[in-house]
């Protein structure tokens, strides 16, 4: 392995909060998958209320 390794060292605790919109929206698309495999089709707005 080369170069320098970015990010949060494994193990270590975060110093500030991180932003919740990233893991909504994660499991906003979740849900609009398993929805669209059923034949439930709807926009992505409608899951993130």
């Amino acid at each position: 392995m080369q170069g320098k390794i970015l990010g949060r060292p494994a193990g270590s605790k975060d110093s500030k909060q991180r932003r919740k919109s990233r893991y909504i929206l994660r499991q906003a698309k979740e849900k609009k998958a398993v929805n669209d495999a059923n034949g439930n089709f709807q926009p992505i707005e409608s899951y993130l209320d």
